[in-house]
């Protein structure tokens, strides 16, 4: 797509990035644990205030809202209003994976 991409925990890059793409695994404490132990809370939220575009995936979806009560009440980056609720901890919860994958095609340009 020839987007030239950095990845960066420089606030001064942060807050004048013409995007931001958040990705992120964990809990919603270590997430913005992260983020604070970084320093990146403020830059994240003025370069948003800004106008620049950004999008969170997986977990730092979800660090931008208000607050999860995932572990208990954990303030988010307050960028859409709401809450995260904790997933409750039930033996129903779906498989997702590819665990129950099959190839169909033999061929394939990825081989």
């Amino acid at each position: 797509m020839g987007a030239k991409t950095v990845l960066t925990n420089d606030a001064k890059q942060v807050v004048s990035s013409d995007g931001i793409i958040l990705t992120g695994i964990g809990t919603y404490q270590s997430g913005m644990t992260n983020f604070m132990q970084r320093h990146l809370i403020g830059p994240i939220r003025r370069a948003v205030e800004q106008g620049v575009p950004l999008l969170g995936i997986g977990l730092d979806m979800e660090l931008l809202f208000d607050y999860s009560t995932e572990g208990g009440l954990i303030p988010g980056l307050g960028l859409i209003k709401g809450r995260v609720p904790e997933i409750p901890s039930t033996p129903q919860l779906p498989v997702v994976g590819w665990n129950m994958n099959r190839l169909e095609n033999p061929v394939s340009r990825f081989n």
